[in-house]
């Protein structure tokens, strides 16, 4: 049953105890005290306010108010729910679990797609990053190859070159061609690195496996033999002259390749001026060599002695003009030279610093060339179409010096011409061994091994020269009996 708060206010204390509860209503309830109401304070403020309630009437007039305000409320009845109530609140209460169920079944597969698109992408992100830290941390393989491109594909032609300095003066002394020829390398002096990865990977099986090789030789190498190709490498490509220099590097690492291993180590065991003046030998021996062979193998015998008729018709009319040139004591000797190959000896050692008359004119070689058969005109033609006419020079000056030396050597009613055709005929081993003989030793065994093989032939027997060399000495013995 409803109690009425102003009646029982009326029979508690009248008007005033109205107008006393309207002013406790209208004023803030003390926290302290409805803390110590509600038991919410520790046991030190509890004394605390309890101490202050003894002394402080008004304090205790308060909390008394708090505490009739409090009884008051308890008297008061707890409204009734109606039964719309309760069923509206259930069924409001089941439509929005059912609704957070629905938009919990909508949610939860885009919630997942949207799980398994982030973790895709993070694991993308993750790697990425990760392939960028290894690439920027770890050192690429092929960068020290690419760096070293130019060093390592040349990394041979240093192998010989020694320094920068005697290929300069290779250069300077015009002892190899600075035109470069079909064969000669590019070298990959310049581009970036992004050039050099396509120039390689442009490279056949082959020449990758080449570059591999050339690599790991390099990387063979002493530190110091490894400083010196460097700085070899860094010295050519800085010269204001490096196409020229690179040039004749390979002329020369190619000429070193084509010889004995014998000659190769007395060349690379010279200073640089001796070493020049052997290469310069050797190259004249060489050319030598090449031009006997095509004139004593590929020409007739009656070509090769219409050719040395030739050559003393070109001394024959070039006699007045050496002599012309020559000082007073050469003319006074020349004059008292009885025997013509005394003559022309004097005039040939004339000729040596008289570059002008050292060649062959024009004129010269098609006078030549009209005095041979077709197959030794096919053969000089073709020698002065492949540019070595210059060396056809050389050749001719070299024969003449050997025909003088054959014939200063001593009087012998032997034809010189045939002499030295026989000479030319010898293996080049043979040639080479005879002419660093003295004039009388070399021209004894010549003289010795052409009336051998002149005897032979006239017997019918086989030529000594079948057998790679001269005739067997006179005081050789045979060494099985019946020889």
């Amino acid at each position: 049953m409803a109690v009425d708060l102003r009646t029982t206010l009326t029979h508690k204390g009248g008007e005033d105890a109205m107008a006393e509860w309207h002013t406790t209503e209208n004023e803030p309830p003390d926290a302290e005290l409805v803390a110590y109401l509600d038991g919410e304070l520790d046991s030190r403020a509890v004394a605390a306010i309890e101490s202050r309630l003894a002394d402080d009437a008004e304090y205790r007039q308060q909390l008394q108010q708090l505490q009739e305000s409090w009884a008051l409320l308890d008297l008061l009845e707890t409204p009734a729910v109606s039964e719309d109530f309760t069923q509206t609140t259930l069924e409001m209460t089941v439509v929005a679990a059912r609704d957070a169920t629905q938009q919990m079944r909508i949610e939860t597969p885009r919630r997942r797609i949207k799980m398994w698109v982030l973790a895709l992408v993070g694991c993308v992100v993750s790697v990425v990053a990760g392939f960028v830290m290894f690439r920027l941390l770890s050192p690429d393989p092929d960068r020290r190859l690419l760096q070293d491109l130019p060093l390592i594909e040349n990394v041979d032609y240093y192998t010989y070159g020694d320094d920068i300095a005697f290929i300069r003066l290779l250069l300077d002394r015009g002892v190899f061609p600075t035109e470069p020829s079909d064969t000669t390398p590019a070298w990959s002096v310049n581009g970036s690195l992004v050039e050099r990865r396509e120039q390689v990977a442009r490279l056949s099986v082959d020449a990758k496996e080449s570059l591999q090789s050339k690599q790991i030789r390099l990387t063979q190498l002493t530190p110091k033999e490894m400083a010196r190709i460097r700085g070899f490498h860094e010295a050519l490509i800085a010269d204001e002259r490096a196409e020229q220099l690179q040039v004749v590097l390979v002329q020369y690492n190619d000429w070193l390749k084509s010889l004995s291993t014998s000659d190769r180590y007395q060349v690379l065991r010279l200073d640089d001026e001796p070493r020049i003046e052997r290469i310069q030998t050797l190259q004249r021996e060489a050319e030598s060599k090449h031009l006997n062979e095509v004139v004593a193998e590929k020409m007739s015998v009656d070509d090769n002695r219409r050719i040395f008729a030739w050559m003393a018709g070109i001394w024959k009319q070039r006699e007045d003009l050496v002599f012309a040139a020559l000082s007073p004591e050469k003319r006074i000797e020349l004059n008292r030279a009885r025997a013509p190959f005394e003559r022309r000896r004097i005039l040939m050692a004339a000729v040596q610093e008289m570059p002008e008359l050292q060649g062959v004119s024009e004129e010269d070689l098609e006078r030549l060339l009209q005095q041979l058969s077709p197959g030794g005109q096919a053969v000089i033609s073709r020698m002065i179409e492949t540019g070595d006419k210059a060396k056809w020079s050389k050749w001719f000056r070299e024969v003449n010096e050997l025909h003088m030396r054959l014939r200063g050597a001593g009087q012998s009613p032997i034809n010189q011409r045939e002499l030295t055709l026989f000479f030319m005929q010898l293996p080049p081993d043979e040639q080479k061994r005879l002419r660093n003989l003295p004039a009388q030793k070399m021209w004894s065994e010549v003289r010795m091994g052409y009336i051998a093989r002149k005897r032979r032939m006239e017997k019918g027997g086989r030529r000594p020269l079948d057998r790679g060399g001269l005739a067997p000495k006179p005081n050789m013995r045979p060494t099985r009996p019946g020889l």
